[in-house]
């Protein structure tokens, strides 16, 4: 459900997004929309709304208060994102645009007017070179952040916190945990653990998106969340239906098809700790968590 109202939210205008992300007529029509849609109390889905605009604002802390996650990991793995951000600002708001100076005063001292300098496109490449020159020299006109640790599990942790939507970005079909590790040249035990902890992060702020065994760059996160079917396959497990076939028949969709999509929404009602499984993959049965 939460991603459901995450998808409703991020399809508004950025202007339509203010609005409902603050008290407003708007807001209270999104909202009266979403409870109708979903089946459920306006104040629950006020709760789903928070969570996404928290998110959306990049606000960990309000997350952390709002889905009672474990703060010690999430809220330091938050203070690297924040430091990684410090970096980021510095690459395209000083270290980018005087890359692209320099070059096209380059271009001038090679004979080109200032109108034919600025408008011939800069290879990223060269653009890039220059970029490392500036750093590896350190000539910027506003100082470096230094987010040097001397942790090894932080170096490790922020530099996934970078590779890994960045590689997911790559690949808009998904991959698995390890197909990602495998990618990036970490699918060791040495980096398996902080691998663990980034992606729980990642998905907890809305970065990526897990579903099922597979994780997803946001912006490529599938819309297979079928309210119809959720409400169907959560009240068949409500009426006492502990299997994956038992549930089928419940619904109507008793086909391999059919079993496969019920799979794959009860481990998504699961993520959302709606529904509880007893984890044994033989007889696997599932109810609605306590």
């Amino acid at each position: 459900m939460l991603e459901v109202v995450r998808q409703r939210f991020l399809l508004l205008s950025s202007g339509h997004r203010q609005e409902v992300a603050t008290p407003s007529v708007l807001r209270n029509v999104f909202l009266s929309d979403i409870a109708k849609e979903l089946n459920i109390l306006s104040d629950e889905a006020e709760a789903y709304l928070n969570m996404v605009v928290a998110a959306d604002n990049h606000d960990v802390s309000a997350l952390i208060d709002m889905m009672g996650i474990d703060t010690e990991s999430i809220g330091h793995l938050s203070g690297l994102d924040r430091q990684r951000q410090f970096v980021d600002w510095h690459n395209e708001m000083v270290l980018l645009p005087q890359a692209e100076s320099l070059m096209i005063r380059s271009r001038m001292e090679q004979g080109m007017s200032y109108h034919e300098a600025k408008s011939k496109e800069i290879a990223p490449d060269d653009l890039r070179r220059t970029m490392h020159t500036l750093i590896s020299k350190q000539m910027f006109f506003f100082p470096r952040p230094d987010i040097t640790s001397k942790d090894e599990e932080d170096k490790k942790r922020s530099l996934l916190l970078v590779d890994i939507p960045e590689m997911l970005s790559k690949h808009p079909k998904g991959l698995s945990k390890t197909g990602l590790l495998k990618l990036l040249g970490k699918d060791n035990p040495s980096w398996r653990s902080d691998a663990d902890d980034v992606l729980t992060y990642l998905n907890t702020i809305q970065k990526v998106r897990l579903v099922g065994k597979v994780y997803y760059h946001i912006e490529d996160a599938p819309q297979i969340y079928e309210t119809d079917m959720h409400r169907r396959v959560y009240e068949a497990v409500l009426d006492g239906n502990k299997s994956v076939s038992a549930i089928a028949k419940a619904i109507s969709y008793d086909n391999s098809r059919g079993r496969k999509r019920v799979a794959v929404i009860l481990d998504m009602l699961s993520q959302e700790n709606l529904l509880q499984s007893n984890d044994n993959n033989t007889y696997q049965r599932w109810s609605i968590t306590n």
